[in-house]
């Protein structure tokens, strides 16, 4: 029996559907989103609560599930859908700090509409939650790792990681800045012509938008992405949604025209046509921009788009690029390609702003099995470069297993030892991202306030 549907807000009931779908089909939380909105058809401001409290509560998951735990002594015996309707009223009260008696009311409410039986249970542990929001996080960010992760809603076991390697105060900020909107970028590529017509034709739709920086003179920052992914130019994919330091990977591999260039990984091919787009701005085409995917639906989708600008320079591979014998036969022999970029499967921590529903889903086996999956890719597109070629080693992670200590490690074996780090340097930075240099003359970024994904990128060159 629905009861009393009309107390509930609708952005509420929004969110509701959202939790309660991607917990019980392990969807993802953007695509349920986009679905139960465009059913609703809910006024901008309802809207906006529903993807806020849709992504907040799916960001801050285990952090209720504790707290739930904290307030029953059974919270293994709730209803599923009683749960994520409540685990809505607790994030209302903990998290965005509604602590009176009304969001008891409306989380009540919520419970009742689902399961009306639970009514009583969800008034005892809202008015009890209200009772202990006051000691949240219990106990001080600053200085315990336990409440930094319960502030921020992030795993313990993710957390100490950072917390090894930035220390507390930098690790705060990095999870501040997770639990931040991310910034949109787009990328100009070379067939659609200069930037300026591509931000006057933005501005037309009424895009409000920039250069990034000179050093990466095709990247454009957004500041209402909305109406951009709203609109023509990028709903089309004329334009192409990248993150600023995603668009560094593609510049950092320098692809120069007749040069032949590899990128395994290569997805739905957006930086193997943003390869192919570098070469054309460095005087003609590419003789050759092959991308290598192990899955077949991708590497199509990569094709179609190749055909629909005209890059007869492309061509797609499906093959799994662990396989040397495999890799180098799709590509036509061994030391052929001058350039190979390897966008190694990772744990995406480093884009964890992008994916609210991954930070709960990652363990820490994930990296390790991961890293040696690079490992093996290393291996394998090592056979294709020529004398004087590089590998561009790619990650959107910060976890050291999966970036330095995978090319150490690769440098150190008897495949690897034709090869050397090539330091990057600063002059080929945006100015404000040169701290992201490492000793070790890696690019490694971290996410902050109106700054790239967390990404790693190594230069390898063959003598």
């Amino acid at each position: 029996m629905a009861v009393k549907p009309d107390k509930l807000s609708p952005g509420r009931k929004v969110a509701y559907e959202v939790v309660r779908k991607v917990h019980a089909g392990d969807s993802f939380a953007h695509e349920t989103l986009s679905q139960q909105l465009k059913y609703a058809k809910l006024d901008a401001r309802d809207a906006a609560y529903a993807t806020r409290l849709s992504y907040g509560v799916i960001s801050y998951d285990g952090t209720l599930d504790e707290i739930l735990s904290r307030l029953c002594e059974k919270p293994n015996h709730i209803k599923p859908k009683v749960r994520d309707a409540l685990k809505i009223a607790l994030y209302e009260i903990f998290i965005e700090e509604k602590r009176d008696y009304a969001a008891v009311d409306q989380g009540v409410e919520l419970v009742k509409s689902v399961h009306p039986h639970s009514s009583g249970l969800a008034n005892a542990i809202l008015r009890s939650a209200i009772k202990l929001s006051s000691d949240f996080p219990f106990g001080d960010p600053a200085t315990d790792v336990e409440a930094l992760a319960r502030a921020y809603g992030f795993p313990l076991w993710l957390t100490k990681r950072f917390v090894d390697q930035f220390g507390m105060s930098r690790t705060e900020t990095v999870l501040a800045a997770f639990n931040q909107a991310p910034p949109f970028y787009l990328a100009v590529p070379s067939w659609y012509g200069e930037v300026d017509t591509a931000i006057t034709a933005l501005e037309k739709e009424g895009v409000v938008v920039s250069l990034l920086d000179p050093l990466l003179p095709r990247a454009l920052k957004v500041s209402n992405p909305a109406i951009a992914v709203a609109g023509e130019l990028v709903g089309t994919r004329r334009l192409f949604t990248i993150d600023a330091a995603a668009q560094l990977v593609v510049k950092l591999c320098d692809a120069r025209a007749e040069e032949t260039i590899v990128e395994i990984g290569s997805g739905r091919g957006t930086k193997t046509l943003l390869l192919a787009s570098e070469a054309r701005l460095s005087g003609s085409a590419a003789a050759r921009v092959i991308g290598i995917d192990s899955f077949e639906y991708k590497s199509m989708i990569t094709l179609e788009q190749a055909l629909r600008y005209g890059l007869s320079e492309v061509s797609v591979q499906t093959v799994d690029a662990r396989d040397a014998d495999a890799l180098i036969e799709a590509v036509g022999g061994s030391n052929v390609a001058d350039t190979v970029l390897i966008d190694a499967p990772c744990s995406g921590i480093g884009t964890l702003r992008r994916h609210v529903d991954k930070r709960w889903r990652l363990s820490e086996s994930d990296i390790a099995a991961l890293a040696e999956i690079s490992m093996e890719l290393l291996m394998a597109a090592s056979h294709l470069v020529k004398p004087k070629g590089k590998i561009i080693f790619a990650t959107c992670t910060m976890a050291k297993e999966e970036n330095a200590e995978v090319v150490q490690k690769f440098l150190e074996s008897p495949q690897g030892s034709s090869f050397e780090i090539e330091q990057i340097r600063a002059s080929e930075l945006p100015e404000s991202w040169e701290s992201f240099i490492t000793e070790e003359g890696f690019f490694q970024s971290i996410p902050l306030d109106d700054g790239p994904d967390g990404h790693f990128i190594a230069r390898i060159k063959r003598g």
